[in-house]
């Protein structure tokens, strides 16, 4: 008897196990897309005087916060549905910008002036770039083999300056194209071969997290970016949405995410865009892989920015309008620049030559900061004091004291505000800590800084 209940245990475990191990996501069906659904991917280029004003589509790709003040929004104008307009800044047409206005809860704050600056491909970044495929069983054989297609013609025609790595995920993570330069190596160690070893739950967690340490030994003069894509939940990752942030940033990694069809996490995959201020998609047509890919890293090579002003830490809309003929084009982007836990926000905050008492014009960023404070009232930072290596004294440990010293009065000017002290340390870190090269001016400029950094909220 107690053989046979062994045996029974035995049975029960090996079954249930391997309906465990044997875990798959039924696929998906093709369905059409909304009525509504007009979707624009930027393949190409063309000059601005040649596309009719009739065809023209504006739209707000990102952001980039730059202090605790400025914000960069990017975007593109595009004519004949997939062509970005080149030279839309020259003289005469610059006037088509015509103006803005930010939206918050308190009303609206209407911007008359739109300075606009056009992207030069010569001068952009090379890019590193890590796509994470979903391989789980609801994407279905036919539309991995698709998937894969669109990759490879990306691979394909890549600049040979960029860097390229392909992850292939479901509930287990596959790396199968380390980061490389070589497309020939790339194309050779991808595999086309549908769902094969796959077809389980979906990690998109996870698979980001691949994505990250595959660019995490990659210079700062690369723009790193994962492309994530998915069609459906995350059901199996071991690693949580706000670890996958603060990875992301503390790696300098944007990420770019995709959903697919009718059964994703409303606002999930979204959500990772905004807070690593990435670009999102949302789509619904397997033929639309191909111009997906080549869209996104468009978007990255050909844009316009503008540069504009928040007034207090927040939530904002911000509208553009482009003014053609007798129509005014506008889209809207939402943008929030409040710091989470890890951010690095830098502080306009001012002081004379190896001095560091605070001039007068730093309370602006000071009385920004204590509001943020007194809004949330949890929150605790790091005042960060950093240097240039310039050293004018025969005292080696100058630059650490007069860092400290800054941070210091920073920290005691919110103090005055209100801000209660043990929410606040100071913390100087002289030249240490670098941000750009000490041998030019320019360098050492960016290099005296001031920061702050969210340690609790």
């Amino acid at each position: 008897m107690l053989l046979k209940l062994l045996m029974l245990s035995l049975f029960s475990f090996f079954v249930l196990g391997c309906a465990t191990m044997m875990q798959r996501e039924a696929e998906l069906p093709d369905l059409p897309p909304p009525a509504d659904y007009k979707p624009i991917f930027i393949t190409q280029t063309t000059d601005i005087n040649s596309v009719s004003s009739n065809s023209i589509d504006l739209e707000l790709s990102r952001y980039e916060i730059n202090d605790d003040e400025k914000v960069t929004v990017f975007f593109h104008l595009i004519g004949n549905q997939n062509a970005f307009a080149l030279n839309s800044t020259s003289p005469n047409l610059l006037k088509r910008f015509c103006g803005g206005k930010l939206i918050t809860k308190e009303g609206e704050i209407p911007i008359e002036k739109i300075n606009v600056k056009e992207s030069v491909l010569k001068d952009r970044k090379p890019l590193a770039i890590a796509i994470a495929l979903d391989h789980s069983g609801s994407m279905g054989e036919y539309r991995a083999y698709d998937c894969q297609d669109a990759v490879i013609d990306f691979i394909r025609t890549k600049s040979p300056m960029d860097l390229i790595s392909i992850i292939k995920y479901d509930n287990n993570i596959l790396t199968e194209v380390p980061i490389t330069n070589n497309s020939a190596v790339a194309i050779n160690k991808f595999k086309r071969n549908g769902l094969l070893d796959f077809g389980g739950m979906t990690a998109i967690s996870d698979a980001i997290v691949a994505g990250i340490d595959q660019l995490s030994n990659v210079g700062k003069e690369y723009q790193k970016m994962v492309i994530v894509f998915t069609d459906g939940w995350d059901n199996s990752s071991q690693t949580s949405f706000d670890e996958v942030v603060q990875k992301a940033k503390k790696n300098n990694v944007v990420i770019n995410a995709i959903d697919f069809g009718y059964g994703i996490n409303e606002g999930y995959m979204e959500q990772f865009a905004n807070q690593t201020h990435g670009i999102y998609k949302h789509i619904y047509s397997k033929e639309e892989f191909s111009p997906l890919f080549q869209d996104i890293v468009k978007r990255y090579e050909y844009y316009y920015t503008t540069q504009i002003a928040l007034p207090e830490f927040g939530e904002y809309k911000f509208v553009l309008n482009y003014c053609i003929e007798n129509k005014t084009l506008t889209d809207t982007i939402t943008i929030n620049n409040i710091p989470n836990i890890g951010d690095i926000t830098l502080l306009n905050v001012y002081f004379d030559t190896d001095k560091f008492n605070l001039k007068s014009e730093s309370m602006k960023a000071i009385k920004k900061v204590a509001k943020l404070m007194k809004v949330f009232p949890n929150i605790s930072i790091e005042i960060s004091g950093h240097t240039d290596s310039q050293n004018r004294t025969n005292d080696p440990n100058y630059n650490l004291k007069l860092s400290q010293n800054r941070a210091d009065e920073v920290r005691k000017a919110l103090i005055k505000e209100g801000i209660e002290d043990y929410r606040i340390v100071a913390k100087g870190y002289g030249e240490s800590s670098p941000v750009a090269d000490n041998n030019t001016n320019e360098g050492r400029a960016l290099n005296r800084r001031t920061e702050f950094i969210i340690l609790k909220k």
